[in-house]
C-alpha cells in the first residue's frame, strides 16, 4: 500500500529477487505504478442556442484525464432548468441523437470517470442548453400566426451583427434572415392563414 501523502502522478518502481534454495536468485522485471488520486475532466460542446426545424438534435462531448485515461461519461439532462436526472449512464461514446418536447429548453451536463475510478466533481450547472422551438414559432409563445411572419419581415435582410439583427428570426441559423426563414414560417401556418 503507498504512503497516503503520495501526490498524484508519483511513480512507485518496483523489483523483487527471487530465491529457490538451492539456485542462483532471479530478479523480476521492473514493475511501475503511478498514484492517480486526480478527477477527469469533460465538457458538453456547444449546441445551438435554438432548434426549430426538428426537435432531434446531437449532443455531443469531450473529456482528459492528466495522469490515466477516461473509462466513461455519465451525461446529465435538466427540462426547463429542473433537476439533472441522468440521460446516458457510463458511456464511452462521445455524443448521442437527443429528442426533445417543442417549448422546452434542455440543459446538459457531464461527469467523467476514470480507469483509477476518480470521479469527476461538477456543479449542477448546464454546460450547453437548447431551445426545442415549434417549427415556425419565432417569438416562442407556443402559436405560428402573422406575429412570426411580421418578426421575420423586420429582421429580413439582417446579418449577425448589423442592426435589427434578430436571431429569432433567422430559424435556419445560417446568420442572415432572408426568404429562405420567411418561407419555413409561412409554410408552417395554420391552413388558410392571411397575414399581410
Amino acid at each position: 500500500m503507498p504512503l497516503p501523502a503520495l501526490s498524484s502522478g508519483t511513480a512507485i518502481h518496483n523489483t523483487a529477487t527471487i530465491q529457490f534454495d538451492v539456485f542462483s536468485p532471479n530478479t523480476t522485471n521492473q514493475v511501475v505504478n503511478v498514484i492517480d488520486s486526480t478527477p477527469p475532466t469533460s465538457t458538453i460542446n456547444p449546441l445551438p442556442w435554438r432548434t426549430m426545424t426538428s426537435p432531434n438534435f446531437t449532443v455531443t462531448w469531450e473529456g482528459s484525464d492528466t495522469i490515466g485515461s477516461i473509462a466513461n461519461f455519465t451525461i446529465f439532462e435538466s427540462v426547463n432548468g429542473g433537476p439533472f436526472t441522468p440521460y446516458l449512464q457510463n458511456s464511452t461514446d462521445t455524443q448521442t441523437n437527443f429528442t426533445g418536447q417543442p417549448g422546452n429548453t434542455y440543459g446538459f451536463v457531464s461527469i467523467a470517470t476514470d480507469t483509477a475510478g476518480n470521479v469527476e466533481v461538477e456543479q449542477p450547472v448546464s454546460e450547453a442548453t437548447i431551445l426545442v422551438s415549434l417549427p415556425g414559432d419565432v417569438n416562442g409563445d407556443g402559436l405560428v400566426n402573422c406575429t412570426d411572419v411580421d418578426l421575420v419581415k423586420a429582421a429580413f435582410g439582417k446579418k449577425v451583427g448589423q442592426s435589427g439583427y434578430n436571431r429569432a428570426a433567422d430559424v435556419n441559423n445560417d446568420g442572415v434572415v432572408n426568404i429562405s426563414d420567411l418561407a419555413f414560417v409561412t409554410q408552417h401556418l395554420l391552413a388558410g392563414t392571411v397575414c399581410h
